[in-house]
This record gives C-alpha cells, structure tokens and sequence, in this order.
C-alpha cells in the first residue's frame, strides 16, 4: 500500500494544522466505514462530543488522502478538491467549542464529503498504477 508523504498544494493555507502521518497506511475499507458512520448520524440523535470525535476521525483519513500522489498537477479535478479543502479546513471556518451543534454536524458532513472525493481520486490512482 501507498505511503503517505503530506504535499501541499499551492493554495494551503499558511496556518494549516492538518498533517499526514507518513508512517500511516490507506486502509480504505476502515475510512470507507468511518464514512458510513458519519453519513448515519442523525444531528437529533447525536451528541456535540460524538460529532467532535467523528470529525478529528474523519479530518485525519481526509489529511492522510491529501498526503498521497493524486496527480494534482494533471488533473483539474483534484486542483479543485484540494482547493475546496484548503478552504474548508481554514481554522476561521472550524466550529468551536461555543459553535451549535447544528454547525458542527453541517462542518461534519461537509468534511465527510470532501474525504468521499479524495478517497474517489485516491482509487483512480490507485487503479492507475496497478494498470500501469
């Protein structure tokens, strides 16, 4: 399996804390089932403390796919993703302690897609490379 290595495109943010492990393995099945989880929450089911965990699970399989090769400089698509992230991680955009929680299970779910179209770039590659 790939390695990560964390790259930064040219629209990170200089205070971004988002970080790869480079030790850390895609274990696509164990992030596909971290979706799952988030895409069944329910705001009035959950809890502030369950929508925090969740989102510092799914910021950190969302840091480990924009660490890896995703052909940035060869596909509009994934220069657009890493700009949408870039632009969403932005500490300004996060929900606080003081947030809602109707804030921070939107900030959730929007995160939760962002990863869904990195783990999506993250497999066609993927599938490029065994191809190839």
């Amino acid at each position: 399996m790939a390695k990560s290595t964390m790259t930064r495109g040219p629209d990170a943010p200089a205070d971004e804390d988002v970080e790869a492990d480079e030790d850390v393995e895609v274990n696509v099945p164990f992030i596909s089932s971290s979706l799952l989880a988030v895409q069944q929450m329910e705001l009035a089911t959950s809890t502030r403390e369950d929508i925090d965990s969740r989102f510092e699970v799914v910021k950190k399989h969302l840091a480990l796919l924009m660490g890896q090769d995703l052909a940035y400089d060869a596909d509009a698509r994934v220069r657009e993703l890493y700009r949408a992230a870039y632009r969403h991680l932005e500490l300004s955009r996060r929900p606080t302690a003081t947030s809602h929680a109707f804030y921070a299970f939107n900030y959730l779910k929007d995160t939760a897609d962002l990863l869904i179209g990195f783990l999506a770039a993250y497999e066609r590659e993927r599938a490029k490379r065994e191809e190839g």
